[in-house]
């Protein structure tokens, strides 16, 4: 499956939440099994509440990279021979049940990735989440959306008030700004934190 959406809309957040609810068996009616949760990410920025953006890597993960956490997590010695080590991480995964997570599949570009991915055995399950969408791989798409109009307010008020914006104030920038605010963010709940934060700073709303 792929998971798409602007970033920071919450398509980490959001699988992160489900595999640590894999790892504790707190899914209501999961009858599956899982050896092995693996998780790659390609993120290479994070958004700060300040508005900030930090930079998590310099460079772009790469394919030795991704063998690298594979064969960590399975116990396996890869070698020097790219093909041979993704080879051979297939072959083990016919044995197990794995539910595996690319995180930021946009940022990993190289060739091998794709069939790599789509000869992983189906007794395996694997979610990427991507900005753009990745055309090379079939995949069921999930689109994560902003929030609605009614969302966006409640949670603008919310993120206001808990940065102790004064409510005559949460009133005005709702009553003159809403709208605008709504559309511009595209309803992103990381894009209105980081609004919600400088305006509480004195920042004006109009800049």
């Amino acid at each position: 499956i792929q998971i798409k959406g602007l970033g920071g809309i919450g398509k980490t957040s959001f699988i992160r939440d489900f595999a640590e609810k894999i790892v504790g068996n707190k899914i209501e009616n999961f009858t599956g099994y899982f050896d092995y949760v693996i998780w790659i990410t390609g993120k290479l920025t994070q958004f700060e509440p300040s508005g900030t953006i930090t930079k998590i890597r310099e460079s772009e993960i790469s394919i030795d990279e991704i063998v690298d956490e594979f064969s960590k997590v399975l116990g396996l010695n890869s070698g020097d021979d790219l093909y041979q080590n993704l080879n051979m991480i297939q072959d083990v995964l016919k044995d197990y049940n794995a539910f595996i997570v690319i995180d930021n599949m946009e940022t990993i570009s190289h060739e091998y990735i794709p069939d790599f991915l789509g000869k992983i055995s189906l007794n395996n399950k694997i979610v990427l989440t991507t900005r753009e969408g990745v055309h090379n791989i079939v995949t069921p798409v999930i689109n994560i959306e902003g929030l609605e109009r009614y969302e966006f307010i409640d949670y603008f008020k919310q993120q206001l008030g808990l940065y102790g914006v004064t409510n005559k104030q949460i009133t005005f920038f709702l009553s003159e700004y809403c709208d605008i605010l709504h559309e511009k963010t595209y309803g992103s709940p990381i894009i209105i934190n980081m609004i919600a934060y400088r305006l509480s700073l004195g920042e004006n709303i109009k800049l």
